[in-house]
């Protein structure tokens, strides 16, 4: 799906007035769905709001907020929706607690028994009789005296990493169906020109109120009103597959890194400061958890200490000492620190850029083993998921597309001969050793990234052995048509596994300001191959 934003004209103050007390209207039923949703009799029914509706309009039921049915009925599905996301982004935080219990060596969870535990958060029903006290019974066998351990680690789990409910605290949108309004065009009296206009239900029935919209677009389907301040636009969602394909696109490429959250291939970076905030959260962790550990340590050695002093001591450790209130302080406040940071980059990026289409790396394949404990410590730091899911949250609300492309030696790779060689970058800077191409290392796997998204060769699911394989005789076949007019004749002394390079050749000084130079290569030249 992608959004687009249309702008309603300036309003007077009297449309202004009813469009912002619709909002409030509607922030208010919702509200009091989110209430009701929380009862024992409704509670299991978020993703079938149809029923939820049927009942409601069997008992004649009247909006408290004075809605018409529509609307009210639309605040309904609105208030379902926003429940079924906490819930299962709740879940998807206590599926780590189960995994992590079945991985303990004591009083750990059997594979049957994390099959139960994964089972109950699959559906509400069973769900909520789980956090009711009861031990719903599953559909597999499992020993029946297993039921209550798991099923109360699951409610435990859940009351402990649960915060409050969700509730409306801004009034500032309302949704309409189909139904709800109503869209034509006119001439303008005063330009003369025609304009588009949308006709939306209120609160009164028979009313229809009448805003003037900048610009001329299909609207259809559901759409939102949002209210900020004297401003009010509507946003409509579109399939991707019904945009208009002629539509020239606006790639854009960035390479996503530690030092900066990103570089995009004109050699401009994003989030300059991540790197400084990764590196101080971790060492503070490691620094602060060594601390810890040692006093962990000595509250367990003096527990079995035959000494009461010393055991009243340990529990004093653990009470003053070990507590996780400052800890959990500390980590929210380091999280939003990285997150603030990765949003203001993406955003930057987006005002500056105005992609169609943003092609990064995929980020599944991060962690390395080659790299030091302190490196991996700090790369573990980075939130890959943070920078995924704004990347794909703001797709959605800026209307433009994601991809990603398989991110192997798109740093070690020259954008213009095609040579792959781990030598070819040393930390920042990048030299080709074939072409002497020189540039930020950063910028240069953003130029790759953006090749990767029209190859057709080098898919996402290409292993690191394909993709060289792939690369070097694409390299090959390069230096095979460049040397030689008969391509199946391979140049003497160049192929793809060797290339001359004279150890006295100096490069020039690299600086990120002198962005991407080519150099002669030290290798011969035509004329000198015969």
């Amino acid at each position: 799906m992608r959004t687009v934003k249309r702008q309603v004209l300036n309003l007077n103050p009297g449309k202004l007035s009813k469009v912002a007390e619709l909002a409030r209207l509607y922030a208010d039923e919702k509200q009091y769905w989110l209430s009701e949703l929380e009862k024992t009799e409704f509670r299991h029914l978020i993703k079938n709001q149809r029923k939820i509706r049927d009942a409601a309009v069997a008992d004649k039921y009247k909006s408290t907020a004075g809605l018409q049915a529509r609307m009210w009925k639309l605040a309904l599905i609105d208030a379902c929706e926003t429940l079924d996301k906490y819930w299962q982004a709740l879940f998807v935080d206590v599926k780590v607690q189960i995994r992590n219990r079945g991985k303990k060596e004591k009083n750990g969870f059997t594979e049957p028994m994390l099959h139960y535990a994964y089972w109950l958060l699959t559906g509400y029903k069973q769900f909520f009789e789980c956090m009711d006290g009861l031990s719903p019974v599953p559909p597999f066998e499992l020993d029946a005296s297993l039921l209550p351990k798991v099923a109360g680690f699951v409610h435990r789990t859940v009351r402990k990493i649960r915060g409050n409910m969700p509730s409306v605290k801004l009034s500032r949108s309302f949704a309409l169906d189909a139904d709800c309004y109503t869209v034509f065009i006119e001439k303008d009296l005063i330009t003369k020109f025609e304009r588009q206009y949308i006709s939306i239900m209120t609160n009164v029935r028979g009313q229809r109120l009448v805003l003037p919209l900048l610009g001329q677009t299909v609207i259809k389907g559901n759409i939102r009103i949002v209210v900020d301040g004297d401003a009010v636009a509507i946003h409509v969602s579109y399939d991707l597959g019904n945009l208009d394909e002629t539509l020239s696109e606006c790639v854009c490429a960035v390479d996503l890194g530690y030092t900066e959250v990103m570089v995009d291939t004109h050699g401009t970076r994003y989030g300059t400061k991540f790197g400084s905030i990764m590196t101080a959260v971790s060492d503070d962790r490691n620094e602060l958890g060594a601390k810890r550990n040692k006093l962990r340590d000595l509250a367990k050695k003096y527990e079995n200490s035959p000494s009461r002093k010393l055991q009243l001591k340990a529990k004093h450790i653990k009470r003053f000492n070990l507590g996780n209130v400052k800890w959990d302080r500390r980590e929210k406040k380091a999280k939003e620190s990285i997150s603030r940071e990765i949003n203001t980059s993406i955003n930057t990026l987006i005002k500056n850029q105005k992609p169609s289409v943003l092609v990064t790396e995929d980020l599944s394949h991060q962690f390395s083993y080659k790299n030091t404990k302190a490196s991996n410590r700090k790369m573990s730091n980075w939130s890959r998921g943070v920078i995924t899911n704004r990347i794909e949250f703001k797709t959605m609300a800026e209307g433009f597309r994601h991809k990603q492309v398989n991110s192997a030696y798109t740093s070690q790779t020259c954008p213009h001969c095609g040579f792959v060689d781990k030598n070819n970058r040393n930390g920042d800077k990048f030299c080709c050793l074939h072409c002497k191409l020189e540039g930020y290392a950063d910028r240069i796997a953003a130029q790759n990234i953006l090749f990767r998204y029209t190859d057709q060769e080098i898919t996402l699911q290409s292993s690191v052995m394909q993709v060289e394989s792939i690369l070097k005789d694409r390299f090959k076949r390069h230096l095979e048509m460049d040397g030689m007019q008969d391509p199946s004749v391979t140049v003497s002394g160049r192929t793809s596994d060797t290339v001359i390079y004279k150890n006295n050749s100096k490069p020039r000084p690299w600086s990120q300001q002198e962005g991407i130079k080519r150099r002669k290569p030290d290798g011969p030249s035509k004329s000198e191959i015969k």
